[in-house]
C-alpha cells in the first residue's frame, strides 16, 4: 500500500489549518483592513471627524481611528493638509467626486484657535510637591522656601546622575523659565487681556 507521511502539525491535517470561522474572520480582517464593504475605517472615521467640527458637536470621534488620534492636534488647529487620489477613469468617478466635494468642505472649515495661555502660579503650584520631595530626598531640603529658592545651577547634572536628580534640575528650570517670562505672568494674572 501506500504509506502516509505523518504531518509534523498538529494543525496541518485539519481543515483551514484548525481555525475556526470567527479566527478565520478575524485574520482576513487583521489582513485587509478596508475589507469593510470596500470602505476604508480610516477614511470614515476622518470624514466623521469632519463632519462633527462642521455641525459643531460637543464630541468629535478622534479616537475612531489611530489616524483621527495622530491628527487631532492639527484638526483642531487648523494646520490641515488634505492629499487625494483622482482619477477621471469612469469606475472611479464617484469616489473622486466625492473626495471631491468633501476637500472643498474642508477648505470651508474656519477653526477657531485657542491662546495658549499659561497660569505661572498654578504650574509653578503643580511642581512644588514634587520639587520638595526631591529637595529633601538628595539636599536634605525641608523648608519649602529654601527648596523652591533653589537655582538649577545649584543642581549638578552629569552624565552620573541619578533621574532624581535631573528630574529636580529640569523642574527648578521650568520654574526659573516661569518666573521670568513677563508674557506669561501678565497672562496669568488677566486672561481677558488677550488681544
Amino acid at each position: 500500500g501506500i504509506d502516509r507521511v505523518q504531518s509534523t502539525t498538529k494543525n496541518a491535517s485539519k481543515p483551514f489549518n484548525g481555525k475556526t470561522p470567527a479566527q478565520r474572520k478575524a485574520d482576513m480582517k487583521s489582513s485587509n483592513p478596508s475589507s469593510n464593504n470596500g470602505e476604508d475605517v480610516t477614511v470614515k472615521a476622518i470624514i466623521r471627524c469632519f463632519d462633527s467640527i462642521f455641525d459643531r458637536s460637543k464630541h468629535i470621534p478622534y479616537r475612531d481611528s489611530k489616524l483621527t488620534r495622530l491628527l487631532k492636534s492639527s484638526i483642531e488647529d487648523g494646520h490641515t493638509i488634505m492629499v487625494g487620489c483622482l482619477s477621471t477613469s469612469n469606475p472611479s468617478h464617484a469616489e473622486s467626486d466625492a473626495m471631491l466635494q468633501f476637500f472643498h468642505k474642508c477648505s470651508s472649515l474656519k477653526t477657531k484657535k485657542k491662546p495658549f495661555v499659561v497660569n505661572a502660579t498654578t504650574e509653578i503650584n503643580k511642581r512644588q510637591p514634587r520639587i520638595l520631595t526631591l529637595a529633601s530626598q538628595l539636599f536634605n531640603i525641608n523648608d519649602t522656601e529654601e527648596a523652591m529658592s533653589m537655582k538649577p545651577s545649584q543642581v549638578e547634572c552629569t552624565m552620573q546622575s541619578p533621574p532624581e536628580m535631573v528630574e529636580l534640575c529640569d523642574l527648578l528650570t521650568e520654574i526659573q523659565s516661569l518666573k521670568a517670562d513677563p508674557l506669561t505672568s501678565l497672562l496669568a494674572g488677566n486672561p481677558s487681556s488677550l488681544p
